[in-house]
């Protein structure tokens, strides 16, 4: 039972590493858009 766990921990660790990858090659585009948005957003305030 012990070796399923320490397996099941083991591919719990694995899938994050696609999603960190990805949370790193998306950074750049999601703090861009971010600022663009809220430019946007204070001169439809204004």
């Amino acid at each position: 039972v012990s070796a399923v766990w320490t397996i099941a921990d083991i591919f719990n660790g694995l899938m994050a590493i696609p999603n960190m990858i990805a949370i790193f090659a998306l950074s750049g585009i999601v703090a861009k858009e971010t600022r663009d948005f809220f430019k946007t957003s204070q001169r439809r305030k204004n």
